[in-house]
């Protein structure tokens, strides 16, 4: 079931659409979703719509949201409960801009942050496909800090290669604008993923399109104790084996990539317990890069069992 709280018909003519679509996924943030909406309402550039699409909330979320009456606000409410890459992935068939944005219910957007991003994108050729900016990433007492995302120019071409190897990890993706014609070469989110969806989608983007980087930090990201991080590394690592797979051919090209993470996952389930999958992922890191100390001493240590080998890690 999915109840809507309608802009006026004004914001949604037929035939006209916004320049940007912002995707604003939630789950009970009612404790801070409001400031999380203001900050794009109170944006510079005004031509946008806001698409809210509520997982499910059973706490004031939707009370909340039903205070606005901003004719660019789209409240989407639904009884079941998906998961925050489904949600995003509704929010992007709900989405008319020619430019898609994302935010995280409990960050902010600085005023000038879409102004900045439209101006790059309408400035730059249509190949660039992908805008992004830095973060002020924020937690709770201790100061803020800048936070430099990787950089990427039109001018470094296509960085797929790169991309592969984390070089596109820590954009966040509250902080891009892309062009609505990525999702038309590269698909949505995949709903595999509960954690990295937003990798996975600019590794696929990266594959086509250039990127183009702000320096400058336009988002205040609020590390909060209920955010996606926190779902703990045993979902990130299944999120990282849906990936490894899904790139698999891609990375036997990299074969100093596809050993790291392969490792990665080998060394999680050693010390997890599940000494055949760790075995199993090892030995592919092994293989890759066959005279790396590091994955020479895993691959022995394996063979020790799951308790010698976790026992060594903390050791060291």
């Amino acid at each position: 079931m999915v109840s809507l709280v309608e802009p006026t018909p004004s914001a949604r003519i037929p035939g006209v659409r916004p320049a940007v679509s912002v995707v604003l996924p939630t789950y009970n943030r009612g404790y801070c979703i409001r400031r999380s909406v203001d900050s794009i309402l109170n944006q510079t550039f005004r031509d946008f719509e806001l698409i809210v699409v509520d997982d499910g909330s059973t706490d004031d979320t939707k009370d909340i949201m039903g205070t606005y009456g901003d004719p660019r606000l789209l409240y989407i409410h639904n009884a079941d409960n998906r998961g925050q890459t489904a949600r995003l992935n509704q929010g992007l068939s709900a989405a008319r801009g020619d430019m898609i944005a994302f935010q995280d219910s409990d960050d902010e957007w600085l005023p000038e942050k879409l102004e900045k991003q439209v101006a790059a994108m309408r400035r730059l050729p249509p190949e660039v496909g992908l805008v992004y900016t830095d973060k002020w990433r924020c937690e709770p007492g201790r100061e803020r800090y800048h936070w430099r995302s990787p950089v990427n120019m039109p001018e470094d071409g296509l960085i797929f290669d790169k991309a592969l190897d984390e070089n596109v990890y820590n954009i966040g993706p509250q902080s891009v604008l892309i062009r609505r014609g990525c999702f038309d070469t590269v698909g949505p989110f995949d709903e595999r993923l509960t954690n990295f969806n937003d990798w996975d989608l600019f590794v696929r983007i990266s594959r086509h399109y250039l990127f183009h980087h702000i320096q400058e930090p336009l988002v205040n990201y609020n590390v909060s104790p209920d955010a996606m991080t926190a779902l703990g590394e045993g979902k990130a690592i299944e999120a990282i084996e849906v990936i490894f797979h899904k790139y698999l051919p891609d990375l036997q090209r990299l074969p100093a990539v596809l050993a790291k993470r392969a490792y990665w996952i080998g060394s999680f389930h050693m010390r997890n317990g599940d000494a055949v999958k760790g075995r199993a992922y090892i030995r592919k890191a092994l293989r890759a890069r066959p005279f790396n100390p590091r994955y020479v001493v895993a691959a022995l240590l394996s063979l020790l069992g799951c308790r010698v080998y976790s026992a060594v890690r903390r050791l060291t």
